[in-house]
Parts: structure tokens; C-alpha cells; sequence
């Protein structure tokens, strides 16, 4: 087996176990989201989730769930080394623009979380509903701003490579992208 072969295999396998993984955490998250927003007696604690850990939970689900998108592509047109490739090029692109949401947004999401934390840990009880907000909006103008220049930017590229992905085979950038293993 070649070491192109053995990366074509081992990517399919990261690809199952990444989409198993954003399963169970969509799950996870969902409900944790359902039990608070409805107040479920499943789901019971003395004081009601944040503000700031629904917002992160809502958009880790939002996010995860499109980027299930790209790797559920990736599973279903896979093929064994030596057989044509299923990749289409607008496919890929179309699909690897979820994953790059999920990429962007997730620590902005984070970074909004751990910054309402630490200001409920600093200030307390003089860290009020206004700064809570102010926290939140900034992180979903910094999303947003970021999701559309990614957008652009990728419209932008996209008839430079439209004409590449005609003359040979498309293959994802992962598979392509591991100078240490060398060529076979």
C-alpha cells in the first residue's frame, strides 16, 4: 500500500469518527438547549443557564450541524484509491464553505464565553444585562462581518478554480496537503 493510498484510507476514517463525534455533541447540545428553554423537569438546576452558554450552544449546534454538510459529502462520494474520483468541484467548494463556518465561528463563540465568564467572575453582581448584551452583540457582529468576508472571499476565487478541477481529478485538500509522506 502506498503512502497515498494509506492516507485516502485514513482521511475516510477521521471523516467517520469527526462525524460520529458532531453527532453525539449535536445531540448533547440539543437537549441541554431544549431542557433550559422549555424547563423541563428532566434537565434541572438552581439557577437557569447563562445567556452567554445558550448563545454558545446554540451556535455550536447551528455550526456543527453545517458542517456535518461537508463531511457527510466527503463519506458519501468517497471512493478507494484506483477508482475514478466522485468529487465534483463545485461540490467540494460548496460544501467546504460550511466547514469553514463552523471553523470561523467557533472561537469567536468561545472567546464570547469565556469573556462573559470572566466579567461575571471580576465584577460580579455589578455586571449587568446591558454588558451581558453588549458582549453578545459584539461577538455576533464579529460572526457575522467574518462570515460574509469569507463568503466574499471565496466567491471571489471561485472561477479561478473552476477551470482546474476540469482538466484532472479533484481530490480534497487534505489528501493532497501532507508533505511528510511523501510521494509514493
Amino acid at each position: 500500500m502506498t503512502s497515498r493510498e494509506y492516507l485516502s484510507y485514513l482521511n475516510y476514517c477521521e471523516t467517520i469518527v469527526t462525524v460520529s463525534l458532531q453527532i453525539v455533541s449535536i445531540i448533547l447540545m440539543s437537549n441541554l438547549l431544549y431542557c433550559s428553554l422549555t424547563k423541563s423537569p428532566i434537565f434541572v438546576v438552581r439557577s437557569k443557564l447563562s445567556k452567554s452558554l445558550l448563545f454558545y450552544l446554540f451556535g455550536h449546534v447551528t455550526f456543527s450541524s453545517l458542517f456535518l454538510v461537508y463531511n457527510f459529502y466527503l463519506l458519501i462520494f468517497w471512493r478507494p484509491p484506483g477508482m475514478p474520483e466522485a468529487f465534483t468541484p463545485m461540490g467540494l467548494f460548496w460544501t467546504g464553505l460550511t466547514c469553514v463556518y463552523f471553523v470561523i465561528v467557533g472561537p469567536v463563540l468561545v472567546l464570547q464565553l469565556t469573556v462573559d465568564r470572566s466579567m461575571t467572575l471580576a465584577l460580579g453582581h455589578r455586571y449587568s444585562t446591558l454588558a451581558q448584551r453588549s458582549v453578545m452583540g459584539l461577538a455576533l457582529m464579529i460572526m457575522f462581518i467574518t462570515s460574509i468576508g469569507v463568503t466574499i472571499v471565496a466567491i471571489l476565487e471561485l472561477p479561478l478554480e473552476m477551470e482546474k478541477g476540469k482538466k484532472r481529478n479533484v481530490t480534497p485538500i487534505r489528501e493532497r496537503a501532507s508533505p511528510s509522506l511523501g510521494a509514493a
